[in-house]
């Protein structure tokens, strides 16, 4: 069975300075990008997350071309330090095995040989120590996988190759002769193998049915290194993505799907199918398959994505998922596409423009690291020793950095529950170590405040703003005299709220707001309206409920031309469905929306005066006709 996953949860703590943290949820997921030889920086980023007790907590990986093989490494239970000196020491240049008259490219047999040997060492260490399941089926999956391990021996002996550790694997990686050796015995082993109790036909190799094996016959205490693995390749016939995991192809061989994987179309020739079909690089069509852990059960906040970029497009990278700004493709963008769908069998644009758009919705929920490998890029081959080493160091420099971020930090309680919204506070931990109940305190006025939200976000789905003054003046005095908020803590506070508020009623909130602003300005004054807009438009930190499934109101039919936008940017984003004003109101998240209202006819702090009558306050609003 496929494992099981926990009830996640976020944690609000008081911390030592009398500041309240809110910790993220638990990391259950890891998904891995491809980078060629900047794949060097995973080793920094498996360490880091060993320390932090991320890597005992992951449940799913999944990867794509180089990530894949990262991917898999993590999925046998390969612990950090063997990780960072196989990353550290295999030179991938030496696997390579073009040699021949015209060939350019590498089969990627002598590739897929090595991983599979690294799969067996790795299962072996394992079942050291564990006795035989004394019942079917864990009983008959147990010596499965031991005479698995014994033809991977088997294969070795013939070539006069000892493996006992990452450390031999690496030395093999240098012996050409030995490789040869190993190459031959491993064409001549058994394609099929039939087991002798069922008669049942399997392959011989590790396959993604063998990792679930393992993982039912291991102690408990041993359970939580096997991980659910998925990797992706791209059938250049169909023009598709492939998912191949348990649930997919799961007696498919490892080490061949990640070999196809990570086999990019200017250094391995492409492979077949079952289905006769060129299978070629993962990365062409997806190269951050995070969807494939969504559809598994996990959600945003339970993945973190990693992603490897070079100095020299890093920075512009970083700048587009700062974006909330959905990524299309033009016309021309399509044009190149039919030529890249007949050259490499995938959509380039379009693949790199749906990735894209996933890496939006990580990166503000603080689950998405981009790492900078400055001068070394997905090509750069035979990496001296020194630059290795340098960046593991910078690795470990910048991952440190990115976990650190994670932890946000507020000087009042109820801020960061008002981030998490209402579904996510009800998962949420919250430790009040001191016994004041001031944090509990806090999550009523929260409970109070996400009510009013609610009720003010359904009437304006159905056009109702009648009672939009009481229901913010309301909230203004569970923020001041129930929370005792501080004017710049209320500020912040109310400009969280309405966001949210527009969010769940796809804008209808804020173009509310414009008409009345513009009766406001016939008026000749700047009042209630436009107080509220400012707070609207107030830039601050991406909101935590904005990509997490929260719970909206009814929504009313979209319009055509809503439809249209939402099938372009579903098209771009198959895990988030947006409508128009959905999108709009992600605007006003970080930036101020473009409006009929001019900026300077926003402002409350030049030509006003004191009275209550020009400069209205939240709790003594104007009544709605």
């Amino acid at each position: 069975m496929p494992r099981e996953l926990k009830r996640k949860s976020y944690e609000i703590v008081k911390n030592k300075d009398d500041q309240y943290e809110l910790l993220g949820c638990p990391v259950k997921g890891f998904v891995a990008s491809g980078g060629g030889a900047k794949g060097i920086y995973y080793a920094a980023l498996v360490q880091e997350m060993e320390k932090r007790g991320i890597l005992k907590d992951l449940s799913h990986v999944s990867g794509a071309s180089a990530g894949a093989m990262t991917v898999s490494l993590l999925a046998v239970g390969m612990n950090a330090t063997d990780f960072t000196n196989l990353v550290s020491n295999l030179d991938i240049t030496k696997l390579l095995d073009n040699q021949g008259t015209f060939r350019l490219r590498a089969r990627g047999d002598r590739f897929r040989n090595i991983m599979e040997v690294i799969y067996a060492l790795q299962i072996k260490e394992h079942l050291k120590g564990v006795e035989p399941p004394a019942k079917d089926p864990e009983r008959e999956q147990y010596f499965v996988l031991k005479q698995k391990i014994q033809i991977v021996d088997t294969i070795l002996k013939k070539a006069g190759v000892k493996i006992n550790s990452v450390d031999d694997i690496i030395k093999l990686s240098g012996n050409a002769t030995a490789l040869d050796k190993l190459d031959k015995a491993f064409a001549k082993s058994p394609k099929i193998w039939k087991l002798k109790r069922t008669g049942e036909e399997v392959n011989p190799r590790i396959t993604f049915n063998d990792l679930e094996n393992l993982r039912a016959v291991l102690p408990e205490e041993k359970k939580h290194l096997i991980k659910n693995l998925s990797v992706v390749t791209t059938n250049q016939f169909t023009k598709r993505k492939q998912v191949h995991n348990v649930n997919n192809g799961g007696g498919d061989s490892i080490s061949q799907i990640v070999r196809q994987s990570a086999a990019h179309p200017l250094l391995f020739t492409p492979t077949l199918n079952a289905e006769g079909h060129s299978v070629a690089d993962g990365g062409i069509l997806d190269n951050m398959p995070s969807d494939i852990l969504l559809e598994q059960g996990l959600n945003h906040e339970q993945i973190l994505c990693a992603k490897i970029e070079a100095d020299s497009s890093f920075k512009v990278r970083l700048q587009k998922a700062k974006q909330h700004a959905p990524i299309t493709r033009s016309a021309f963008d399509r044009v190149v596409d039919g030529v890249a769908r007949i050259a490499l069998g995938g959509s380039l644009i379009k693949g790199r423009a749906e990735v894209l758009n996933r890496e939006k919705v990580y990166y503000h929920l603080d689950n998405m690291i981009y790492l900078n490998s400055g001068t070394i890029t997905a090509t750069t081959t035979s990496l001296t020793q020194e630059q290795r080493k340098s960046a593991i160091e910078d690795g470990s420099r910048q991952c440190k950095e990115f976990f650190e971020s994670r932890i946000k930090v507020f000087d009042n309680p109820l801020i960061p529950m008002l981030y998490l919204g209402k579904d996510k506070l009800d998962e949420t931990l919250i430790s009040d170590k001191e016994d004041s109940k001031e944090l509990f305190h806090a999550a009523s006025y929260a409970q109070m405040i996400f009510f009013l939200q609610a009720e003010i976000a359904n009437n304006a789905l159905n056009g109702k703003f009648q009672d939009l003054p009481a229901n913010i003046a309301q909230i203004h005095d569970v923020l001041v005299k129930d929370a005792k908020l501080d004017e710049a803590q209320t500020e912040h506070a109310m400009a969280l709220i309405l966001k949210q508020i527009n969010y769940q009623c796809e804008g209808k909130l804020e173009a509310h707001l414009l008409e009345e602003i513009q009766i406001e300005q016939d008026a000749q004054k700047v009042g209630w309206f436009t107080q509220l807009l400012n707070y609207l438009y107030t830039p601050i930190e991406a909101i935590i409920n904005f990509f997490c499934c929260c719970s909206a109101p009814d929504k009313e039919k979209p319009t055509p031309e809503q439809e249209e936008v939402q099938q372009e940017v579903n098209a771009a984003t198959p895990e988030e469905i947006y409508t128009a004003r959905r999108i709009h109101s992600m605007f006003s998240a970080q930036t101020r929306a473009t409006t009929p209202v001019k900026p300077t006819e926003l402002t409350s702090d030049e030509g006003l005066t004191q009275n209550d009558e020009e400069n209205p306050r939240l709790d003594t609003a104007p009544k709605m006709m």
